[in-house]
């Protein structure tokens, strides 16, 4: 049996271990649940737990239902079948190996409570395309899903909806994990911070323009937050990017990861994709105003398909207002600006500091073009569909 450590966010406490174990197996219980799921090669083991160490002081594990970072959330998410309403939710189609929809999450073979309080789920080993693999036609697939299945699973489509009472679900999640991430507002005071050699040759001439408007984003962010909490709201994700999915073997499209599952605006998804595509350097940022338009267009034709009969300048509100969610990193960065080491996700290796930085520009100027757009897009639609 050959046990291989996935690449996981080690900072998050509540994840103790993400593992794809391939057979023959020699522990009988596991050989049992990969008989009963038909033989399968391989399986991903995902063990949570509510006591991991605290390595950063803004990722803890929560313990109470409101919390962002819920420890048990994906366990709730899988057992009562809520990763599966977005392939309830999502248009039919046929695959090779039988699945007959697209957007799904990988099957849950079992679930195991440790005897530290901690929880196992044992999962398909799903194998496909993911991360930088990902093609820009399935971002656009990928998003289309999406949209199909949010626009179904919207509490403002008349249809009652199975998932908005359940308690352990997030709630107001981007407002409650942009405010608790480090170091705060007040590194855009610090103007010396900012002519640090790496944030000059890294932001150059733009470095006090992200400074100022950034600093002015944070200090109005409640009025974002409090505006895509008053959208339509939709079963989110959550934690929508490459990384997350996988353009399967077998035709599908499968969403893995559902820690912060819960309700938020619609469009909210696919304004953390798009960033996060370039952020992470899944594609290069040269081609952010390709995966911008090909997401946003096929996540729009897709709550078409749904039925969708609001203005779909609600949808893009909640895709352009989500940039909120990210006010806390330029800052960050700035106050890194020291960092050596990794610097790639996981703690994988990366680009060289500066030029993350300098990968990093477009997108946010980008985020701050798409809050102009959203104060724009807010007026037009007025108070009659927009609180704030």
């Amino acid at each position: 049996m050959e046990r291989r450590v996935l690449v996981h966010n080690p900072n998050n406490p509540v994840t103790e271990s993400v593992e794809r174990i391939t057979g023959p197996f020699d522990r009988k219980p596991l050989a049992a649940l990969v008989s009963q799921a038909g033989g399968a090669d391989s399986v991903v083991v995902k063990t949570l737990t509510p006591a991991g160490a605290v390595i950063v002081p803004h990722w803890v594990a929560g313990h109470d239902t409101d919390h962002w970072n819920l420890w048990n959330r994906e366990v709730f998410a899988y057992t009562t079948g809520v990763v599966d309403s977005f392939v309830d939710a999502g248009a039919v189609r046929e695959f090779t190996e039988g699945f007959e929809r697209g957007l799904r999450a990988p099957k849950l073979l079992a679930s195991l409570d440790g005897g530290d309080g901690s929880v196992s789920l044992i999962l398909e080993n799903v194998k496909g395309r993911t991360g930088a693999e990902l093609t820009l036609e399935d971002h656009a697939r990928i998003a289309a899903g999406l949209g199909e299945a949010q626009g179904r699973l919207c509490e403002a489509n008349g249809e009652p909806q199975a998932w908005t009472d359940l308690p352990w679900l997030s709630r107001s999640w981007v407002r409650k994990y942009a405010t608790t991430r480090i170091p705060g507002p007040g590194v855009y005071q610090n103007v010396q911070a900012w002519e640090h050699p790496v944030v000059i040759e890294g932001f150059g001439s733009k470095r006090h323009e992200i400074r100022r408007r950034f600093g002015e984003l944070y200090q109005g962010s409640g009025r974002w937050f409090s505006l895509l909490e008053s959208l339509p709201q939709t079963l989110c994700h959550l934690d929508f990017w490459p990384n997350n999915a996988i353009a399967a073997k077998d035709g599908s499209d499968v969403l893995i990861d559902w820690s912060f599952v819960g309700r938020g605006a619609v469009g909210e998804d696919p304004g953390n994709w798009i960033p996060d595509t370039i952020f992470d350097h899944f594609m290069e940022p040269s081609e952010l105003e390709a995966v911008e338009s090909a997401v946003w267009s096929s996540y729009r034709s897709g709550l078409e398909r749904s039925g969708w009969d609001l203005p779909i300048d609600l949808a893009r509100l909640g895709m352009l207002a989500s940039a909120v969610k990210y006010i806390w990193l330029p800052g960050l960065m700035v106050e890194r600006a020291d960092h050596s080491g990794p610097t790639a996700y996981g703690a994988q290796e990366g680009f060289d500091l500066a030029e993350v930085f300098a990968r990093r520009l477009p997108v946010f100027m980008r985020l701050l073009d798409w809050i102009d757009k959203a104060d724009s897009l807010a007026s037009k639609l007025g108070s009659d569909w927009v609180g704030e």
